[in-house]
């Protein structure tokens, strides 16, 4: 395998779980954030 195509597969593979992190993160500040919408109001 190549050094590109190598790295390609890494960044990809790092990307994939960089959404999945930020799904997870994404959701708890969202309802967080929500909550404390919810209460100023």
């Amino acid at each position: 395998m190549k050094d590109k195509e190598l790295r390609k597969l890494m960044g990809s593979r790092a990307k994939q779980r960089r959404l999945e992190l930020n799904l997870t993160q994404a959701t708890c500040w969202q309802t967080e954030q929500h909550q404390r919408i919810c209460k100023a109001t």
